[in-house]
C-alpha cells in the first residue's frame, strides 16, 4: 500500500502491469487483457453503460493494442506500458490521482 500512496509514478504504473499481467511472464496478452477488461465489466454489473457485449470488449482491447504495442509484436511490455501511459496526458493524470493518499 506504500507503494501506491508515496511511490514513483513509474513504480505505480509498474503495479499497475502487473495486475493486467495475469501469468507473471513480463507481458500483457490480448487473452489476459481481455479477461481483466471482461472481469472489470461484470464487476461493475450491468447497469453500467455502456453495457458490456461481447464485441465491446474485443474492441477494446483492440484499441489498447494500438495505443500501447509499440513495437507490434502481439504483446505489451512494461516498456511499451510504461511509455505509452507517460505519452498520454489523460493516462498520466489519472494514474496521479488514482492513489492519492488522501483518497485511500
Amino acid at each position: 500500500m506504500s507503494l501506491l500512496t508515496r511511490g514513483t509514478l513509474s513504480e505505480k504504473l509498474r503495479w499497475v502491469f502487473n495486475l493486467y499481467d495475469l501469468n507473471g511472464d513480463g507481458f500483457i496478452s490480448r487473452d489476459e487483457l481481455t479477461n481483466v477488461v471482461v472481469a472489470v465489466h461484470a464487476l461493475l454489473g450491468t447497469h453500467t453503460l455502456p453495457t458490456l457485449l461481447d464485441n465491446t470488449a474485443r474492441n477494446h482491447v483492440q484499441r489498447i493494442f494500438k495505443k500501447m504495442d509499440l513495437d507490434n509484436d502481439g504483446r505489451i511490455g512494461v516498456e511499451d506500458f510504461t511509455e505509452a501511459c507517460l505519452a498520454d496526458p489523460k493516462i498520466k493524470a489519472s494514474m496521479c490521482g488514482l492513489f492519492d493518499s488522501t483518497m485511500l
